[in-house]
């Protein structure tokens, strides 16, 4: 699930007796935002596009090269 966090969503937590601020919520965010980017299907999935730019680049200047007068 995916939705907006925003400095408004944790006055909400806190109006409802949740006691955070928007700097426990960043550090807690950049703990989780490490932890995804580190995992091995991230590491995949950035090959993968590492890959895919490379075929892409390789793909445009083979074009460029056979335009050329």
């Amino acid at each position: 699930m995916q939705f907006n966090l925003d400095k408004r969503f944790i006055e909400i937590l806190n109006q409802q007796g949740h006691a955070i601020t928007w700097d426990q919520f960043r550090a807690a965010y950049d703990v989780r935002k490490a932890e995804r980017e580190s995992s091995p299907e991230a590491a995949a999935k950035a090959r993968k596009l590492a890959a895919q730019n490379v075929r892409e680049v390789e793909a445009y200047r083979a074009l460029l090269a056979s335009v050329k007068p």
